[in-house]
């Protein structure tokens, strides 16, 4: 680096320097130094963000109205391990929900108790996950794949880092969080973005396996509030022609912010084509 100035300093004279210090003007070496320190200082600096700290990319909206989306988190322990082994894994949503209740301090000033965990959106629930993967085994997810092309099927070892190659979808309104949308022949419904509650209520007590069509008229149950003005009710979801209850599932799902798996491609080490590594709950969970 090199410095310019508009005079010719006598030896000895003086220039005052960002910090109220002095030095010699006629001195290139001390102008070149303080120069770099001006241009150091003038450099953000960045902070990543604490292990145990998560952004949630919809948030947590309290009693008052207000948002909240910074949660806390921490690491899980063996007693978390033994109480997940011990778990009925039929019930995907009240599974998350058991490790939230684990390991998820806070939302906010909130302390983190079932009733909140459930209100949280599912893509919030999504990335407070990664975000105890992180706080438990650190940033880097390693895992052995297995091509899904019929003429490879080799298998290969790959890495990738949760902050930095699994994008993220933000909530465009975050404190919106009902919607009308327009379906056949005039008809209206009002929903709201799904949550954690209406996961768990998809598969139900998980004592008895659903079909999909099933857990589709309990997930709609708990996503619409009304249809046509009127508050939804089991039969008026069953009711509900098939294309309207397609696009309601297509919205809940194009609106719901969070980590977005499918984004996330590796190649494969023999044939070198690139695919989608669809990361589940026990792939984050198994370190």
């Amino acid at each position: 680096m090199t410095t310019t100035h508009d005079w010719d300093p006598l030896p000895g004279e003086l220039a005052p320097t960002p910090d109220g210090g002095f030095i010699d003007a006629s001195n290139p070496e001390a102008l070149n130094s303080a120069a770099a320190a001006v241009t150091r200082s003038d450099q953000p600096t960045v902070q990543p963000p604490p292990d145990d700290e998560v952004t949630l990319p919809g948030g947590f909206v309290d009693a008052d109205g207000r948002l909240h989306t910074v949660a806390k988190v921490r690491e899980l322990t063996g007693a978390d391990e033994e109480m997940l082994a011990r778990f009925d894994g039929n019930n995907l949503g009240a599974m998350i929900s058991a490790i939230l209740d684990a390991a998820l301090l806070t939302v906010g000033p909130h302390d983190a108790d079932m009733s909140l965990i459930r209100s949280l959106l599912m893509g919030d629930r999504d990335a407070i996950i990664l975000g105890i993967r992180r706080a438990t085994y650190g940033n880097d997810i390693e895992m052995e794949i297995t091509c899904p092309s019929e003429d490879c099927s080799a298998k290969s070892d790959v890495a990738i880092e949760i902050d930095k190659d699994i994008p993220v979808k933000q909530m465009e309104e975050p404190e919106k969080r009902t919607h009308t949308l327009d379906l056949r022949k005039g008809r209206k419904v009002t929903v709201r973005h799904a949550t954690g509650g209406s996961q768990e209520a998809a598969f139900g007590d998980g004592k008895q396996k659903r079909t999909a069509a099933e857990m589709n008229t309990s997930f709609l149950m708990a996503c619409i509030v009304e249809i046509d003005g009127f508050p939804v009710t089991e039969q008026s979801v069953r009711d509900m022609n098939l294309a309207d209850r397609r696009k309601v599932l297509t919205w809940l799902g194009d609106s719901q912010p969070g980590p977005l798996y499918g984004e996330v491609k590796v190649p494969c080490s023999a044939c070198k084509r690139e695919f989608p590594l669809m990361l589940d709950v026990a792939d984050l969970l198994r370190g």
